[in-house]
């Protein structure tokens, strides 16, 4: 979707919007996220490049090559260093969203549905 010059205000709040929402989602998965499924698999704690080539290797993401770009255009997002044309942000962002909502969706049947927002209970000990 190409992005009009200049762009209109509207447009402008709604793609800070999805750059806000897009930067949080994907930490998330790949902080939060692949790095469970690093642990529970009792993988080596060490950089997101790669939890990234592990996750593409095990079939959680589709590409590693793919995830590397949106965790530079959430770089980009978090610390604000996008230099140039805003439009070129915001067209990665659009072209890269479809890739982090279609994870989403496939990791969705292996995630446990959340029941509330309470600790589970845990009985106590009986000896």
């Amino acid at each position: 979707m190409p992005i009009p010059d200049p762009i209109p205000a509207d447009l402008s709040v709604q793609l800070e919007a999805l750059c806000a929402r897009f930067g949080r989602l994907s930490d998330l998965m790949t902080q939060k996220l692949l790095r469970s499924m690093d642990s529970v698999r009792l993988e080596d704690e060490d950089s997101v490049l790669d939890r990234l080539n592990r996750a593409e290797k095990r079939g959680t993401i589709d590409s590693a090559a793919e995830w590397r770009e949106i965790r530079e255009l959430r770089n980009q997002i978090a610390y604000e260093y996008v230099i140039g044309d805003l439009r070129e942000l915001f067209e990665a962002l659009i072209r890269l969203t479809p890739v982090l909502l279609r994870t989403v969706e496939q990791l969705m049947p292996d995630c446990p549905p959340r029941t509330g927002d309470t600790e589970p209970e845990v009985e106590p000990d009986r000896h």
